[in-house]
């Protein structure tokens, strides 16, 4: 699961890219709404389970998938794309 972010001419032109790419298989758009600020300025994909010190200084890394849920799935007025990845983080096996 990804979060494209960005102006939106950009953004679509990544997700055709990225459909198109033999890499990716079954890629289904979830969510296609305006945002009034990006709300992961800074990265580029989130990792789980990367015990190597070195791999935290890769640029884009994100500690999302490795911090506990902290009760935010519960509030209503998140985005419904941040609801989706809490989700999603909720039933990693």
């Amino acid at each position: 699961m990804q979060v494209l972010e960005g102006e939106e001419e950009a953004m679509l032109k990544l997700f055709s890219k990225i459909s198109r790419d033999p890499l990716h298989h079954h890629v289904i758009p979830l969510i296609h709404e305006r945002i009034e600020r990006r709300n992961f300025p800074n990265s580029a994909m989130a990792f789980q389970d990367l015990d190597t010190p070195e791999l935290r200084n890769l640029p884009g890394y994100s500690e999302f998938l490795n911090t506990p849920l902290n009760g935010e799935l519960l509030a209503r007025d998140i985005p419904k794309y941040q609801r989706l990845l809490l989700l999603f983080k909720q039933n990693l096996c």
